[in-house]
């Protein structure tokens, strides 16, 4: 087993499943906060090694990082390519600010790289764009509050999408067709329109629609 905590399990079509979580080895193998296992419980040779995270500036860390523990929140495969979210400043060797993607081949980091700006949530992902959701106030330096649409391969900001909530999204779920996106979390509002705590938004806009149970 792992030496602590799992927060997230995704399996590929093979059988192969990827889990992201706090620990710091799995069957008595080093792999940090991310690792592979066969359908027959074997450790994979994947090992993408996510480390280091940036504590957030509080009064008593104003002129430095508080301490934190990286950890992985999300996950989400998109081809051979696997998306990973929570907290963290390394994943594949390379720098990543609380996101970023891996292959699934070589455990390498991708070009994608939004860098939200706190603890990522929840991660969905599909051949054009791969949405962060969490505690971020913002993306790449532009403001999105809990939620923000990238570009699946580079990271880029899609701008036509802005569905900012008033509080943390820690999960989504995208429609069937692909048309929607279901989120839940800590929220009260999405774009000032009153969605306590479940929402339903239209993919192509950011904007709420007529989903409020």
């Amino acid at each position: 087993g792992a030496d602590a905590a799992v927060y997230s399990l995704l399996a590929d079509q093979t059988g192969t499943v990827y889990a992201g979580g706090a620990f710091a080895s799995v069957g008595g193998l080093a792999r940090n906060r991310l690792a592979a296992v066969t359908a027959a419980g074997d450790v994979t040779a994947f090992d993408a090694g996510v480390t280091g995270c940036f504590g957030t500036h509080t009064t008593g860390y104003a002129n430095s990082f508080a301490p934190c523990t990286p950890v992985v929140r999300a996950l989400s495969l998109g081809g051979t390519t696997l998306y990973v979210g929570g907290l963290f400043s390394q994943v594949g060797g390379e720098v990543r600010h609380n996101a970023g993607a891996v292959d699934v081949t070589t455990g390498l980091a991708t070009a994608w790289d939004p860098r939200p700006s706190n603890l990522v949530y929840a991660v969905g992902a599909d051949a054009q764009n791969a949405v962060v959701a969490g505690e971020q106030t913002s993306v790449n330096g532009v403001y999105r509050k809990g939620l923000a649409a990238l570009d699946a391969t580079s990271g880029a900001l899609v701008t036509d999408f802005q569905a900012d909530t008033n509080e943390a999204v820690l999960d989504l779920l995208p429609s069937v067709d692909g048309t929607r996106l279901i989120v839940g979390g800590a929220f009260l509002s999405i774009q000032g329109a009153s969605r306590p705590y479940l929402a339903s938004i239209v993919v192509a806009s950011g904007q709420v629609d007529g989903f409020n149970p």
